[in-house]
């Protein structure tokens, strides 16, 4: 069984590293879809609305499909459905079939999220190292991704090659998954590691849990600015003027050597301190790498504020889900409820960006973030008052 736990492991690290991918993707061409497409803010923001829309409805499907199909049947057709999309999206299609697309990825990768974290969290005792390892997968997935279309555009090839790539990669990502041993999706879906409730009696005793609302409220946040920084940032730095969308592509993929060397490290010094301790001093770095990000237009600052805030940035996410563990007691519906309301964050926060584009700069709409970066470290503070 432990042999068998272990390969589940490498599946959910090999889907997050591909989900890590196709997430920084879409904002590393979002650029050269507006070019082609011809689209304004409003536009841009559509497609990452869709694709965000896509996440959070996800998890509902993916819900509804396993209770029918199985883990294994539901988390391989949904991988599926990733393959085609990219393959559709390297003709450039119309925008209202890009957003159909969009939504068509966001559900995958919703899907994707609420599998791996909720089996990393069944399987293991203490979930914080796997999920720390778990996350920095996508972090070398979201760190290759705008790097090899950089690349390629050096190279003089057309940035339509990245999804050709991207797309063979989710092919395999199918594959995984396809052979997952379904008898050991089974046990740890019945023997849930540290669950304090088991039981359809208990699935909704999360719902009178504090916690769960500080844990969900926090990670709304979170993601809101995570995604409004994967989607907008390359489209930030070149429209101000600060630099070129290639060196712009290539100084993201800064932020994301950041966070894997973080994950990598709190994989291990999560076994020994507090998961809620070390948010509270990542979320105070966050608040303190976003505001010098934004403060400078000196490439030389903005390449040390990036590598500051993936530092920061990168154990909130994975720390969140370790945290909520014991408010979400094993159950499944509660993941299902924690991953929605959490992904709605990364629904409108980058659409309220693009609005604020249009209507005033793209400054003014980054600028803006800066409200999710305080109420991130307030809330994780509270979090680690419920601790003492």
């Amino acid at each position: 069984m432990e042999k068998n736990r272990e390969q589940i492991f490498l599946r959910c690290c090999l889907g997050y590293f591909f989900s890590g991918m196709a997430t920084l993707i879409i904002g590393a061409t979002l650029p050269h879809l507006m070019s082609e497409v011809g689209l304004d803010y409003i536009g841009a923001g559509s497609i990452l609305t869709f694709f965000y829309i896509g996440n959070f409805f996800g998890s509902f499907l993916y819900t509804a499909l396993s209770a029918r199909l199985g883990d294994k049947f539901s988390i391989t057709l949904m991988t599926c459905l990733l393959f085609l999309s990219f393959v559709i999206l390297i003709n450039t299609p119309p925008l209202i079939i890009i957003n159909i697309l969009m939504l068509i990825l966001g559900l995958t990768k919703g899907s994707i999220t609420l599998f791996n974290n909720y089996y990393v969290n069944n399987m293991y005792e203490n979930p914080a190292p796997k999920g720390a390892i778990l996350n920095a997968m996508f972090a070398i997935g979201a760190f290759i991704s705008p790097f090899l279309l950089s690349f390629i555009l050096y190279l003089g090839f057309n940035w339509r090659y990245i999804l050709g790539l991207i797309a063979i990669i989710a092919a395999l990502v199918v594959a995984g998954f396809f052979t997952t041993n379904n008898e050991t999706l089974l046990f740890y879906k019945n023997n849930a590691k540290g669950s304090v409730a088991n039981g359809t009696n208990k699935d909704t005793e999360f719902f009178k849990d504090k916690k769960f609302y500080i844990n969900t409220v926090l990670l709304f946040f979170y993601l809101g600015f995570e995604y409004s920084v994967n989607g907008w940032f390359i489209t930030y730095l070149k429209d101000t003027g600060i630099m070129s969308v290639s060196l712009a592509t290539t100084l993201v993929s800064i932020t994301w050597i950041a966070i894997l060397i973080s994950r990598l490290f709190i994989a291990k010094i999560s076994q020994n301190i507090s998961p809620k301790k070390i948010m509270v001093f990542d979320s105070l770095g966050l608040l303190i790498g976003f505001i010098m990000l934004i403060s400078t237009k000196n490439v030389f600052i903005i390449v040390i504020s990036l590598f500051i805030l993936g530092l920061f940035m990168a154990p909130v996410f994975p720390l969140s889900y370790a945290v909520s563990k014991e408010s979400l007691h094993g159950c499944a519906f509660a993941m299902t409820m924690f991953t929605a309301l959490t992904a709605i964050g990364g629904i409108i926060t980058p659409y309220i960006l693009g609005v604020i584009s249009n209507t005033f700069n793209m400054s003014t709409a980054v600028f803006m973030l800066i409200v999710n970066a305080i109420l991130i470290f307030i809330l994780s503070c509270i979090n680690y008052k419920f601790e003492k």
